[in-house]
């Protein structure tokens, strides 16, 4: 909150002078997403500003788009963890970029199944898929600045039904359910 009220102030935005808010609803981390996703809830709520979700996906695909300009399909990994890892496949339509399917959870020898112009995911994640991987690899860039980009072609949402996109469950619940099982 501190950021978000020196930027108001250095741009001379009062509270009711904030129209929009868009913010990156996920894939991951989860307790960074809850935070985000809440004060960008409470900024709507509070100014009266419209309120966008923004797949944490299309944020980068907004943010490579150069990279990906001669391209026509790809996979944007995100939320690894151990042998798993949140996939989403795109196809470019004209010049926009169009989910395939709203993503899940795959194990990584399956993160390179299908036919990809891309893949994007981390470095660390690159070096445990199966070789030889014929898609070009780019890293992914988390920059506000494709939040932004992307939310021009996203419909605003209601503050009170905005939530993260969580691909599986908090690793805390996971281990509260083994050490209690029903």
């Amino acid at each position: 909150m501190p950021a978000i009220d020196a930027l108001c102030r250095a741009a001379n935005v009062a509270p009711k002078g904030i129209n929009r808010v868009a913010v990156s609803i996920g894939p991951g981390g989860y307790t960074s997403l809850r935070i985000g996703v809440t004060i960008a809830k409470l900024i709507a709520e509070a100014t009266g500003a419209t309120c966008i979700g923004v797949p944490t996906a299309s944020a980068i695909l907004a943010n490579l788009a150069d990279a990906l300009r001669p391209l026509r399909t790809c996979r944007v990994c995100l939320a690894w963890k151990r042998d798993s890892v949140w996939c989403q496949d795109f196809h470019k339509k004209g010049s926009e970029w169009h989910p395939v399917s709203s993503g899940g959870i795959v194990t990584l020898p399956h993160v390179c199944t299908g036919s990809f112009d891309a893949v994007i995911c981390e470095a660390a994640l690159r070096a445990l898929l199966p070789a030889p991987l014929t898609a070009t690899i780019l890293e992914p860039v988390f920059d506000p600045r494709g939040v932004l980009a992307a939310s021009a072609a996203l419909a605003p949402t209601d503050p009170l039904l905005l939530a993260p996109l969580y691909p599986r469950e908090p690793e805390a619940v996971t281990k509260w359910r083994e050490l209690h099982p029903r």
